[in-house]
C-alpha cells in the first residue's frame, strides 16, 4: 500500500483561472515506480479535482492567494524562480472518489509553466511527506 512516507513527490498542474483552482494533472512519484493520474477532461467543473478540495479549509485562503500572486508575476517574468512555501502543507487527494488521509508535504513550491500559459497555470511541487496528525492543526 502507498502510505504517505512512500510517496516521494507529487506535482500538480493547477488552473489559476478557476474558482477552486482546478487540478488538471497530478504526477506522483513513489519509492517504487511512478503513477501518473490525469484528471478526465469530460467531467463537469464541480467534479474536477481542485486545490480547494486538497488542502485544509483553514489553509485555503493563504494557498489560493499565493497561487494567484505567483501566476500574476509569472505572466510578466520569464524564468521566474520557484516560490517555496514557508510552512509545510497538508494535502489529501482522492482516487476513484475515496478521500485519502491528509499527508504533510514538508516541502512545497509553486513553479512556472513556461510559455503563453504562464499566467493561467502553475505547477505545485510537493515532497518530503510525513504522516499528518490532526492535532497539529490545533496549534496556532
Amino acid at each position: 500500500s502507498n502510505q504517505a512516507p512512500e510517496l516521494k513527490q507529487m506535482a500538480l498542474l493547477v488552473d489559476v483561472n478557476t474558482e477552486l483552482q482546478d487540478v488538471l494533472e497530478v504526477h506522483m512519484n513513489f519509492q517504487h515506480g511512478e503513477a501518473s493520474l490525469s484528471a478526465p477532461t469530460s467531467t463537469t467543473p464541480s467534479g474536477m479535482p481542485s486545490l480547494r478540495r486538497m488542502v485544509r479549509p483553514t489553509d485555503w485562503p493563504r494557498v489560493c492567494s499565493k497561487v494567484i500572486k505567483f501566476a500574476d508575476v509569472a505572466f510578466w517574468t520569464p524564468n521566474l524562480k520557484p516560490h517555496e512555501f514557508s510552512k509545510p502543507l497538508a494535502v489529501r487527494f482522492s482516487i476513484h472518489g475515496m478521500l485519502d488521509e491528509y499527508a504533510l508535504a514538508q516541502r512545497a513550491s509553486i513553479q512556472q509553466v513556461p510559455g503563453t500559459e504562464s499566467g493561467s497555470k502553475v505547477w505545485i511541487y510537493l515532497s518530503n511527506f510525513a504522516p499528518y496528525h490532526q492535532s497539529r492543526s490545533r496549534r496556532l
